[in-house]
């Protein structure tokens, strides 16, 4: 098992770099258990006998609780050490994803859900936080591309792979698949990740002094508010895909995974815009192209190829 101080002479390259893909992977655990309900709603639907917006819950449920706690639960663990909390929470999101496979019925697939977000909440943070810490900080920007690059890697193939599996055998295969990876990453971080990263100490008062900032008070909510117009259209794609073009497993799987690649173009193309434009100009156009590009996913009835 590695173990070091972060900035001791001792530490090699190598071993970093390892530690910050086992941290990727991590994120990638949390963004597969927490995506891989869009592409499994229907059967979830199917399996529960409700309609499909009841069924959306599944997300919502989840969304409200890593919304809520995540900010809280890392600010009362601050005091211990990273590594520790990081693998609590992948062992709370494994607990939650097995819950969840097993639920007998909506109520407690959404208590499962519930119990995911409380792990993800811890995961992301800090894995974030401990990137930031190990580096140089000059590399910092681009550990932290590097470890965010697992939500992304989670959208682009995680979810496309679990609806294919969802409709093939059952969504609660999503779920196992979750396990799989929940286990697998709670053993890396294990052998590999070592203890005394010294981060940036986080407390409530932290927490509560970010408030006293208005123009952090409209950056989050700029960032909910746009986030949350986007995954409303990626929640409800597989639903819409199957009724308006008649699209089943394949058809479905496919238009996820076009939406995935899109993700991590958008995101280049983002990083690129902001460098030669700025950040204002570019989050200003971002939020019109929107506007623009969501009545047309869903108001005319355009043929397969142009939402493609």
């Amino acid at each position: 098992m590695i173990s070091y101080k972060v900035g001791l002479p001792h530490v090699q390259k190598s071993s970093s770099s390892l530690v910050l893909y086992i941290l990727a992977f991590a994120n990638f655990v949390v963004g597969m258990g927490a995506f891989v309900v869009i592409g499994v709603l229907t059967p979830i639907a199917s399996g529960f006998q409700i309609d499909k917006a009841e069924a959306s819950w599944v997300l919502t449920s989840y969304a409200l609780v890593y919304a809520f706690t995540s900010p809280i639960l890392v600010a009362v663990t601050g005091a211990f050490d990273r590594r520790r909390i990081l693998m609590i929470g992948l062992a709370i999101f494994l607990l939650g994803a097995l819950a969840a496979a097993l639920a007998p019925s909506f109520a407690l697939l959404l208590v499962a859900r519930a119990i995911m977000a409380l792990g993800g909440g811890l995961i992301t943070p800090i894995a974030a936080s401990m990137a930031v810490a190990m580096v140089d900080p000059t590399l910092r920007g681009k550990a932290l591309a590097k470890v965010f690059g697992g939500l992304t890697l989670a959208q682009v193939l995680g979810v496309p792979v679990g609806a294919w599996l969802g409709y093939a055998f059952g969504w609660q295969t999503a779920f196992l698949g979750v396990i799989a990876l929940s286990a697998l990453g709670l053993v890396l971080v294990l052998q590999f990740v070592p203890v005394g990263i010294a981060t940036a100490p986080t407390t409530l008062k932290t927490l509560v002094s970010a408030f006293e900032h208005p123009h952090l008070i409209v950056a989050v909510f700029f960032t909910a508010l746009f986030m949350g117009g986007l995954y409303t259209i990626y929640t409800f794609l597989g639903p819409l895909l199957e009724a308006r073009y008649s699209l089943t497993r394949d058809g479905i799987t496919t238009i996820l995974l076009i939406f995935g690649a899109g993700a991590v173009v958008g995101n280049s193309i983002g990083g690129f815009l902001t460098d030669r434009i700025g950040p204002n100009t570019t989050l200003i156009g971002l939020c019109i192209s929107q506007i623009v590009i969501m009545p047309l996913l869903t108001f005319p009835p355009l043929p397969l190829y142009p939402i493609a």
